[in-house]
């Protein structure tokens, strides 16, 4: 697996409030940010010159603090810290993956017949 090192993902102040904002400890962060980019437990061991047990400890850990399952949704609970996600209110899903066709969608909801939909006669 390819490594991305050194990516410009966040500034240190980005990552120093999102380290706060979920209380990590220095080794917590540290190992989430090879997660981050894309380094297997074997490379965290490996980098951070500390036991592959050791680092499964920490990912369970992390995992069980934050009730995740695996590496994508720490990375994803991450990412949503660093846009300020973390603790606001959940959004509809498909607006974020489509907002205006999820909007026409709530529409066609409300108006069955497509009476108010603009370009439509």
């Amino acid at each position: 697996m390819a490594v991305a090192k050194d990516l410009d993902l966040f500034s240190e102040a980005e990552w120093a409030r999102t380290r706060e904002e979920l209380g990590l400890s220095a080794r917590q962060a540290q190992i989430v940010k090879l997660v981050l980019e894309g380094h297997s437990d074997k490379s965290i061991a490996q980098t951070l010159d500390i036991s592959l047990a050791t680092v499964r400890t920490h990912m369970r850990r992390l995992f069980d603090k934050f009730d995740l399952g695996d590496r994508l949704e720490l990375t994803l609970l991450v990412l949503a810290s660093l846009r300020g996600r973390v603790g606001a209110p959940p959004t509809d899903p498909t607006e974020q993956l489509d907002p205006a066709g999820a909007a026409e969608d709530r529409l066609a909801q409300s108006d069955p017949h497509g009476e108010n939909r603009q370009g439509h006669s």
